[in-house]
C-alpha cells in the first residue's frame, strides 16, 4: 500500500513533468526558426520570403517574450498559478494556427510575436509554479526540469525539421500546448499560492472596517493616507526585493547570469543554426548536424539531474 507521503511525491512529480511541458513548447518556439527559414527562404517555399523578412521571423520573437516577461507579475498573483498557465495556452494555440494557416510573412511576424507573448509569461510563471510545488529536498531537481525541458523541446523541433514537410512540422507543434492543457488540467494549484490566498482571506475577515484614514469629522486624514501608503509600499516584493540583503544578492545573480546569456549569441547560434552549419562543409548533412548539437544540450541538462540531487540546491544560499 502507498504511504501518504509517497502518493503526495509522485503527485509532485507528476505535476511537475506535465507543467514542464510548457517549457518544452518554449524551446520548440526558439528553434523554429532553425528549420523554419531554412525552407521559407528556399525555391520551394509556398510563402517567398527575402533575407530581411527572415531575420524579421527570427527576432520578432523575442520582442513578444519580453511582453511576456512583463505581462507575468499582473497575472500571476489574480488568477494563481495554474490558472495563469493555462491562460496562457490560449495565445500559443492561436500563434501555431496562424503559423499553419499562413500565407504572407506578416502573419508569421504578427503569429511569432503573439507566441512569444504566450511562452515568455509561462516560463515565468512555470519558474514560480515548480519553485512552489515541490520540498527543500526535491526543489532544486524540479527547477532543473525547465532546462532539460526547454532543450528537449528543440531537440523535437530539429527532429520534426529534418523529416517532416513545413507544415507537418508546425501541426506536430501545434499539438504541444493541446497536450499540456489536457495533461497539466487535473494537477493541483501550489501549496504555496493556496496558503497565501487563504491567509489574506482570512486577515480580510478579522479586519475591521478600514477606518483609520477618516477622522472623528468625517474629513479624510491626508497623513494617515500617506502613511499606510508607505507602509503598503514598503511591505511589497518590489521593496523587498531591493531592500534586503539576501534578495539583492540574488537579483544581481540572476541579472549576470541573464546578461551572460544574452550576450553570449547562443540564442542567435539558435535561431540559424541550420544556417550556420549548411556553410560549414561539413560531412554530415546540416540538418543531422543540428540534431547532434541539439542532443548533447539535452545530455548536459540530464547530468544537471543527479548533480543537484549529490550538492543540493542550497549550496548555492551558501556561497552568496
Amino acid at each position: 500500500m502507498v504511504s501518504k507521503e509517497r502518493k503526495q511525491i509522485l503527485l509532485q512529480y507528476a505535476a511537475g513533468i506535465t507543467a514542464s511541458i510548457g517549457a518544452a513548447g518554449y524551446g520548440a518556439n526558439i528553434s523554429w526558426t532553425s528549420p523554419a527559414v531554412s525552407y521559407l527562404t528556399s525555391p520551394i517555399s509556398h510563402i517567398p520570403t527575402s533575407k530581411e523578412q527572415s531575420d524579421w521571423v527570427a527576432s520578432l520573437y523575442p520582442v513578444g517574450l519580453v511582453i511576456g516577461y512583463l505581462l507575468n507579475p499582473l497575472i500571476i498573483d489574480t488568477f494563481g498559478r495554474k490558472r495563469t498557465l493555462l491562460l496562457l495556452t490560449i495565445p500559443q494555440i492561436i500563434s501555431w494556427v496562424m503559423i499553419i494557416l499562413a500565407n504572407d510573412c506578416l502573419i508569421i511576424y504578427i503569429a511569432r510575436i503573439l507566441g512569444g507573448i504566450g511562452y515568455g509569461a509561462k516560463i515565468c510563471s512555470l519558474t514560480v509554479y515548480l519553485s512552489e510545488i515541490g520540498s527543500k529536498k526535491n526543489r532544486g531537481i524540479f527547477l532543473v526540469f525547465l532546462p532539460v525541458f526547454i532543450n528537449t523541446g528543440m531537440l523535437y523541433v530539429m527532429i520534426l525539421g529534418a523529416y517532416l514537410s513545413y507544415n507537418l512540422m508546425n501541426i506536430a507543434l501545434f499539438i504541444l500546448p493541446i497536450i499540456f492543457f489536457a495533461t497539466f488540467f487535473f494537477m493541483p494549484e501550489s501549496s504555496d499560492f493556496r496558503e497565501k490566498t487563504e491567509d489574506i482571506k482570512m486577515k480580510s475577515l478579522l479586519n475591521l472596517p478600514e477606518l483609520e484614514d477618516v477622522n472623528k469629522n468625517g474629513k479624510i486624514n491626508h497623513n494617515e493616507g500617506f502613511y499606510t501608503s508607505t507602509l503598503k509600499f514598503k511591505e511589497s516584493r518590489l521593496w523587498k526585493l531591493v531592500a534586503l540583503r539576501n534578495n539583492r544578492k540574488a537579483l544581481m545573480t540572476v541579472i549576470f547570469l541573464s546578461a551572460y546569456i544574452a550576450f553570449s549569441g547562443d540564442t542567435t547560434l539558435t535561431y540559424f543554426t541550420e544556417q550556420i552549419l549548411s556553410f560549414s562543409g561539413f560531412f554530415i548533412s546540416a540538418k543531422k548536424a543540428t540534431i547532434i548539437l541539439t542532443c548533447t544540450k539535452v545530455v548536459a541538462s540530464l547530468i544537471s539531474i543527479p548533480l543537484v540531487e549529490r550538492v543540493g540546491p542550497t549550496c548555492w544560499n551558501n556561497t552568496l
